[in-house]
């Protein structure tokens, strides 16, 4: 299942990152097409402004033509007032399409960087609601996590992450390890507590709220950032495995052994 999602996120990138592409190079071309057809009707109306034989008179009729317009039978002034008009209008058809080759550009270059990034953060809008569904997008494939957290009180609020939470517990993949007492932890959970239990352990000097998930062995690394004392943001961040980080997981993983709790 996990690698299914995982073939699918791949080539969703991959289309994505084809269509883009390709939209940046049709915005270049339809840049580079009306600029030279701004320059075209630029020179023929200079040229017949000033009497002279226009270069590029063929191609300007045949745009005056494609639009509507009877080159043939327009007068001089009819000829020039017409491109004057049309020249002002390639002008911001140019800029348009240069700035949307542009963004095109940019937006590919964010994307690019995003996927390299070691670290990405996630914006938490809706606390215990936005965290809660980044962590479901990471515990509904998981072979195994190891959770750090306070009361726990976050299994009551979201009925899908729940649910997952269920799956792991009966296939005794997960481990849950609370700074807080036990009490705290039990009133807080209710009726769940008792199928939980097994699965807990407590450590008060681990003030953590994070989760180590391992996904068709891969590792992947949750961790809450709390910023709204210094102005900032609540968020989550995401450690993927890749480059550097790998052996950083790999190391919080070991970390992480001492706390997994499974019943005898």
């Amino acid at each position: 299942m996990a690698s299914s999602m995982q073939k699918f996120a791949q080539g969703f990138h991959e289309i994505v990152r084809a269509a883009t592409t390709l939209g940046i190079l049709l915005a270049i071309l339809a840049m580079f097409y009306s600029a030279f057809v701004l320059v075209s009707l630029t020179s023929t109306q200079v040229s017949v402004s000033f009497g002279w034989s226009p270069v590029f008179k063929s191609h300007t009729d045949g745009v005056l033509n494609l639009l509507g317009f009877k080159a043939a039978d327009m007068s001089n002034q009819q000829y020039v007032s017409v491109l004057s008009a049309l020249v002002g209008s390639m002008a911001v058809v140019v800029t348009l399409w240069f700035a949307i080759a542009t963004l095109l550009k940019y937006i590919e270059q964010r994307r690019e960087l995003a996927n390299k990034a070691v670290i990405k953060k996630e914006i938490v809008h809706l606390d215990g609601k936005d965290d809660l569904a980044i962590m479901l997008r990471y515990f509904k494939d998981a072979d195994a996590v190891t959770v750090f957290s306070g009361d726990f009180s976050w299994l009551l609020v979201d009925e899908k992450l729940r649910f997952q939470v269920n799956r792991l517990v009966r296939e005794r993949k997960i481990s849950f390890v609370s700074y807080k007492d036990e009490l705290i932890v039990r009133n807080s959970v209710g009726q769940l507590y008792d199928q939980f239990a097994p699965y807990f352990r407590y450590e008060p000097s681990c003030r953590l709220k994070c989760s180590l998930v391992t996904i068709n062995q891969t590792r992947v690394f949750l961790y809450k950032v709390d910023t709204t004392a210094e102005g900032g943001d609540k968020s989550v961040c995401i450690v993927s495995s890749k480059d550097e980080a790998r052996y950083l997981l790999e190391t919080l993983n070991t970390l992480c052994a001492r706390y997994i709790t499974r019943p005898a």
